[in-house]
This record gives C-alpha cells, structure tokens and sequence, in this order.
C-alpha cells in the first residue's frame, strides 16, 4: 500500500477532495490529508486498497470526541482539538487505524 499524507495549519479539508481523488486513482493508495484549524481529516483509499475509509475514520473519530462520515473510497471529519488530530492521523499513518 502507498500512503501520503498532506498537511495544511488552516482551511478547508475539502481542498485535498480532487488530490485525494487524483493519488487514490493509483492502485493500493491511501491519501490522508489534514487541518490544523481547524481540525480536520480527510482520508482516501483506492478501491483495490482493501481499505473502507468510512469505516476506518469513523472509528478513530468516535474514539477521539470527534465526527464525520463518508463512502468507502472518500471519508473526512472534524474532531475537538490539534492534540485528537494528531491522533488520528497518526493512527491511520502508522497502520495502527488500517
């Protein structure tokens, strides 16, 4: 699996939509992509990744206070703070999330 993760300290995650749909056009890849403020995540998976993004964000947002949702190929969500961020995107990151 190719894994890139993109951070920006302010906007909007749903400006990474057209590179997350862009790089997971790839085969067995994953984008995350993430907003400091304020906090947020989105994360991307290819269809042969094996990866269900909604359900796998869903999860490590429930477990840090925060929420979102999404299809299997593109999920995003916001949690409470930079700290519950990292979480998350160190989650999905390191494989722990996948």
């Amino acid at each position: 699996i190719r894994r890139i993760t993109v951070r920006e300290d302010g906007g909007s995650v749903e400006s990474f939509r057209g590179l997350a749909q862009a790089y997971t056009s790839l085969p067995r890849a994953i984008f995350i992509g993430a907003v400091s403020s304020p906090p947020a995540v989105i994360l991307a998976a290819s269809p042969d990744s094996g990866i269900d993004a909604a359900g796998v964000l869903k999860s490590l947002l429930t477990s840090v206070g925060g929420r979102g949702g999404g299809s299997a190929r593109l999920a995003q969500g916001i949690v409470p703070g930079k700290a519950q961020l990292e979480t998350v995107v160190g989650s999905i990151g390191g494989g722990k999330g996948l």
